[in-house]
C-alpha cells in the first residue's frame, strides 16, 4: 500500500462505520468523520477542525472497533 507519499495507506478492510479509536502521538483521542473524498473532521479536546484526510492520517493511529490498527502514522514518514 504504499506507493505514493500522498495517498492514503490503511489496511485492507478499513471501513468509516468500523472506526473505533484515533490516537495521536501523544495519546491524545480523537473522533474522526468522512466530510468528503478529501477531507475529514477531527474533534477531540478543544479540537474541531475540517483538514485533509492525507494530513490527518500521517498524525493519527487509527484502530476500528475490534481494536485492530487500520492506519499508522508511521506509514507516512
Amino acid at each position: 500500500m504504499k506507493t505514493n507519499k500522498n495517498e492514503l495507506k490503511v489496511k485492507a478492510g478499513f471501513s468509516w462505520d468500523n472506526i473505533g479509536k484515533v490516537v495521536d502521538s501523544e495519546g491524545g483521542e480523537y473522533t474522526i468523520k468522512k466530510v468528503n473524498d478529501r477531507e475529514v473532521r477531527l474533534t477531540g479536546t478543544n479540537q474541531n477542525h475540517v483538514l485533509p484526510m492525507k494530513i490527518v492520517f500521517s498524525l493519527v493511529d487509527v484502530y476500528d472497533k475490534q481494536g485492530n490498527k487500520v492506519n499508522d502514522m508511521k506509514d507516512y514518514e
